[in-house]
């Protein structure tokens, strides 16, 4: 649920279990993971206090005492929709750009997201995200073409094959940039209903 690329085989335990055991086993604190992303954060946790990020992770060996009170920076994607952060671009680099202004919370948020699931740094994410906003492409050219020829069992197949796919922000990025991105535009304008299509992967 982070990267939305690797396989999702470990369990993510949001707020970690040494410093929040009253939710070790409640649902909402889970998400699916893979170990690229689940290492890296592991047991780090972070808040906003005071308007700044501060570390709670415990140190090892360190008391057990209950940690500070504040809102979690990581962004949080089972509550939280990432695209209210970022923007993917879709022209160059296949980077998460941060939408929010520069000093302002949500940035902070954002930055510390990024830094931490090094969702920028890996370059087989980036190349994978390239990967899946080519093939999403020729998928709504075939759809167009199955429908314009009344083959609607075929571009059903096709709707299927986009809604099992792997990166749902490249999808919801296309969507949501079409109208800056001619090409995008021209391609959901001759499947208008591809827009309604349920979130890949999901």
């Amino acid at each position: 649920m982070y990267c939305e690329d690797a396989p999702a085989d470990e369990i993510e335990h949001i707020r970690p279990k040494d410093l929040y055991p009253e939710v070790v086993f409640a649902w909402e604190n889970y998400l699916y993971a893979c170990g690229p992303c689940n290492g890296p954060k592991n047991n780090r946790f972070s808040i906003i206090s005071r308007g700044k990020i501060v570390d709670v992770t415990r140190p090892r060996g360190g008391p057990m005492v209950p940690p500070r009170k504040g809102q979690p920076a990581l962004i949080n994607p089972r509550e939280e929709d990432p695209l209210d952060f970022f923007m993917l671009d879709l022209l160059n680099t296949f980077e998460f750009v941060i939408i929010s202004k520069p000093g302002s919370r949500e940035y902070d948020r954002a930055e510390h997201t990024l830094k931490v699931l090094r969702l920028n740094e890996r370059d087989y994410l980036k190349a994978a995200r390239r990967t899946s906003f080519e093939s999403y492409i020729s998928l709504l050219q075939r759809h167009g073409d199955e429908v314009a020829a009344g083959n609607l069992a075929a571009a059903h197949r096709i709707r299927q094959t986009v809604c099992e796919s792997n990166h749902a922000t490249v999808w919801a990025e296309m969507k949501r940039q079409r109208k800056a991105i001619g090409a995008l535009g021209a391609l959901f304008d001759r499947a208008p209903d591809a827009l309604a299509w349920p979130v890949p992967g999901k």
